[in-house]
């Protein structure tokens, strides 16, 4: 957490300098510090860009606010592209989501309870000597571990075995901090106070659905594959072109493609023996 008035200064520098000033929101966006919807609001600055990105269930979003000259500057014919294409679908997922968070006051919501989790993590402070400092606001905290107080050692290998612990038990954390040593805590916005680190508890029965799905998932995907490939391989081979070049393509994807499709051609071949299956013969 940075002190009151550090970006100010920060900003004021960067732009003395003649550069532009950007606030990295994506993990801080969206109402999650509770006390504002974007986090370098709470340091009262204006920024000349913004950053942010949502992940909904496989549908990732992300979004850059900025000035008109900077995003007109972009247009002087150098390569830019969106990493997911723009999606549509994604776009309006994103849109709801904006909706949903002000609808069910989530920012507030996030203050409830981060402020009750930062209590409760304070009085695990005063009961154990490894815990260095508590901080943070809304559903982003961090827990500084040291294994001397004064001095304030970093206990990187006390955060380890707790981030990989936590795992353990179905709950997801990370380690951060030059020396990694502070455990961040960053629960879904919709978690209530009763369970509000339980982001990735679930269920043995739940953790075999999502394991099927997403299998069901990746042999629809392989599927698909080996069909559209073997219309492209048929269609080449009626027309003669270089078959093995396509067959090493299709291995270096998913190997089981290069052998189904290779029995592709030897049935073509069977079923055309006139036809221009020129690599097969």
């Amino acid at each position: 957490m940075f002190p009151p008035g550090y970006l100010a200064s920060v900003y004021d520098l960067v732009r003395r300098a003649g550069c532009v000033c950007i606030a990295d929101e994506v993990q801080t966006a969206y109402g999650r510090m509770g006390t504002s919807f974007f986090a370098f609001e709470d340091q009262r600055v204006v920024r000349t860009s913004s950053c942010s990105a949502s992940h909904r269930e496989r549908l990732s979003a992300g979004a850059v606010v900025t000035t008109e000259a900077i995003a007109a500057s972009f247009d002087n014919g150098m390569e830019f592209f969106s990493t997911f294409g723009g999606s549509t679908v994604s776009a309006a997922v994103g849109l709801a989501v904006l909706d949903v968070v002000e609808a069910e006051h989530r920012q507030a919501h996030a203050l409830g309870v981060g402020d009750r989790l930062l209590k409760s993590l304070g009085e695990i402070q005063l009961r154990h000597a490894l815990v260095g400092d508590v901080r943070g606001s809304g559903l982003y905290l961090g827990v500084e571990l040291v294994t001397e107080q004064q001095a304030l050692t970093p206990a990187t290998k006390h955060a380890d075995y707790v981030v990989n612990r936590m795992r353990e038990e179905g709950i997801l954390i990370g380690s951060d901090g030059p020396f990694h040593n502070v455990l961040k805590i960053r629960p879904r916005c919709r978690s209530t106070s009763a369970t509000p680190i339980g982001c990735a508890k679930r269920s043995t029965g739940a953790r075999r659905v999502a394991g099927i799905a997403a299998g069901a998932m990746n042999t629809a995907a392989r599927i698909a594959c080996i069909v559209v490939l073997a219309i492209t391989y048929f269609i080449a081979g009626r027309l003669g072109l270089g078959l093995a070049f396509l067959n090493a393509s299709a291995s270096a994807v998913w190997p089981p493609t290069g052998i189904a499709l290779a029995s592709v051609l030897v049935m073509g071949r069977w079923l055309w023996p006139g036809s221009r299956w020129a690599p097969l013969r």
